[in-house]
């Protein structure tokens, strides 16, 4: 049986058990902020320790459940984020974790989104702009930082430190 916890108060709960002491929520009306308050009232209780645990170990099954042990550990090792991406910010390691979203969760609609964002970055690359001037003159850089996958790039130098036994899986995102 899993705890009455809405999605926004365990993603508050889980953060603070992880050491951050701010957490950031969109609202679009002030009552979006109701959980994150009871969150944040509960987040002293041994029963929301309690509950976070209880959560957390149902995830962490699912995803070893629906990805495979092996994938569920492993599959950010050697990915690059958009500020270690050489040429064109490639936001790959959250690429791949859409795709294992997509696997667990079905989250198709949320995660076109949130590749729509890379998409437009991407198109608004400028190749004769440094890196670092694409990244300060493009909006979505601080919602959604990174640039979308692109066909003609090849990303061997990008994925060179991705363990052999990931990388059909990585491709394959």
């Amino acid at each position: 049986m899993l705890p009455d916890l809405e999605p926004m108060e365990y993603g508050s709960l889980w953060l603070w058990d992880k050491g951050a002491h701010t957490i950031v929520c969109g609202a679009a009306r002030p009552s979006d902020l109701d959980q994150p308050v009871l969150a944040a009232i509960r987040s002293f209780t041994d029963k929301a320790k309690e509950d976070l645990a209880v959560v957390s170990r149902r995830i962490k099954e699912r995803e070893e459940q629906i990805l495979g042990k092996d994938w569920a550990e492993s599959w950010h090792v050697g990915l690059p984020n958009y500020s270690q991406s050489e040429q064109r910010g490639f936001q790959i390691g959250n690429i791949v974790w859409l795709y294992n979203t997509i696997l667990m969760y079905g989250m198709l609609d949320f995660a076109k989104d949130r590749y729509g964002t890379l998409t437009g970055n991407a198109k608004r690359w400028d190749s004769n702009k440094t890196w670092k001037e694409n990244v300060f003159a493009n909006p979505g850089f601080n919602w959604m930082p990174g640039c979308a996958y692109d066909e003609a790039y090849d990303y061997a130098s990008e994925l060179k430190d991705v363990p052999e036994q990931n990388l059909p899986r990585v491709l394959e995102a």
